[in-house]
């Protein structure tokens, strides 16, 4: 079956339909107007006292171009394929943006837990720098208190020999 054998056309009338109606159809009137005044009305005031005909022609059916729709769905196809590809990129984008994400919160987990070890190493190494330290202060002293009795052995020889040659 043929796209032109899809529609079938519909025969319509060549005369138009006349309505009739009804005869209370209103108009506006300005309030500042004699007709106003005189029936002390401020609103609406009637047409006509008869029927007013107006024709009414029935509607045509749409006609039915394929190649319109064809070119439509090719035009949809096209963009649909665009934001398919679109839509690719993008998600391997985001692919990588979390693999980068990924990386960046390990590397951050590792650098936190080698603060934590250095912060305990550090803290172990000041105290094993102050009891060193404390030790250097007692060999310095142990050092000087030696050095102090030299001095003073050398000085009491020095007078000892004096007196003796003299």
């Amino acid at each position: 079956m043929s796209k032109s054998q899809l529609v079938e056309p519909i025969d319509t009338p060549t005369m138009p339909q006349v309505v009739a109606l009804p005869a209370h159809s209103f108009s506006p009137v300005s309030s500042t107007g004699a007709n106003a005044a005189e029936s002390g009305s401020t609103g609406l005031q009637p047409l006509s006292n008869g029927a007013v005909n107006i024709p009414i022609t029935p509607l045509a059916p749409p006609q039915f171009n394929p190649e319109i729709l064809d070119e439509g769905l090719a035009g949809l196809q096209r963009q649909h394929l665009k934001l398919r590809a679109e839509s690719i990129k993008q998600s391997s984008s985001l692919e990588r943006v979390r693999d980068r994400l990924e990386m960046m919160c390990e590397a951050t987990d590792r650098n936190r837990l080698a603060i934590n070890c250095n912060a305990q190493e550090q803290q172990e190494l000041l105290e094993d720098l102050k009891a060193l330290g404390s030790k250097v202060k007692a060999i310095a002293i142990v050092g000087v208190s030696l050095l102090v009795a030299g001095l003073l052995l050398q000085l009491m020889m020095f007078f000892h020999m004096q007196h003796l040659l003299l």
